[in-house]
């Protein structure tokens, strides 16, 4: 049997987090303190006290989260349990991590990549109020068409009643829909997400209650819950992709074989 180590994205934030293992475990400490020395906030403080739910903006959120999968790799790495891996994936944001742990970069690249998407992402969603929901016991499909008839009666009666964002008019692409709610994840058969705008989103919710009595999980989150296929989406994917660009990403035949983790 293979080891598989997959890492996760947003919404597995809390406060607290990682501070058990910044204590008792030398590897976490120092792989968490060369990424928190990457970052423009205190990195210790959001995490293990997170004042004024600071750890739910999403600018803190992701590279928070990347910083601790960082420390949990080097923890596992140091018990010989990483190089037992045949895989590494992450779900969404996680794969930044997995990246980092298969030694793509180093923590202190990843946790940059990843402020940098946040702060994108937050930008892009200004104005605009979030929300994300898992939707269990519905197939796919029924919730694609749940999404498609929200989206038809929102641009027939302006239901979201969202104006339009702030920001810079030339990154804003106004073919593009700034509201309405999508199917953003499918987790696997029978469990999908659902994310957009608040009042979209709700009634995505709704609507798939009504339609199937199920488990619906309405889930905090802060910007991250707008998809690429959203108006605010495609602006942080397309800030996003000029990043990745100017960052080191190896073709198959440049990946390092092992990890390295010079100090």
């Amino acid at each position: 049997m293979k080891l598989a180590i997959c890492y996760a994205g947003q919404g597995a934030q809390k406060t607290g987090m990682g501070q058990a293992f910044y204590d008792n475990n030398k590897a976490f400490h120092a792989v968490f303190d060369r990424a928190s020395s990457a970052l423009d906030f205190d990195l210790k403080r959001a995490c293990f006290q997170n004042p004024e739910d600071i750890l739910m903006q999403t600018e803190v959120t992701q590279p928070a989260l990347v910083a601790f999968a960082s420390g949990v790799t080097a923890a596992l790495e140091e018990k010989g349990i990483l190089q037992k891996a045949a895989y590494v994936l992450g779900l969404s944001l996680g794969e930044y991590s997995a990246l980092e742990a298969a030694g793509v970069w180093g923590p202190e690249e990843a946790v940059k990549i990843a402020a940098f998407r946040g702060k994108a992402m937050a930008s892009a969603a200004e104005g605009i109020d979030c929300a994300m929901s898992a939707v269990i016991g519905l197939e796919k499909q029924q919730v694609e068409d749940i999404c498609s008839e929200v989206m038809k009666a929102g641009e027939s009666g302006n239901a979201t009643g969202q104006t339009d964002i702030s920001g810079d008019a030339k990154m804003v692409d106004a073919r593009q829909p700034k509201t309405g709610v999508w199917l953003t994840n499918d987790n696997c058969p029978g469990q999908v997400v659902i994310s957009g705008d608040s009042a979209s989103a709700r009634s995505g919710f709704l609507s798939s209650t009504i339609l199937r009595p199920g488990r619906r999980i309405r889930m905090r989150t802060s910007p991250t819950s707008l998809p690429p296929r959203c108006r605010t989406g495609s602006v942080c994917g397309n800030l996003l992709t000029g990043s990745l660009n100017r960052a080191w990403i190896p073709s198959s035949k440049s990946a390092p074989a092992t990890r390295s983790r010079a100090s």
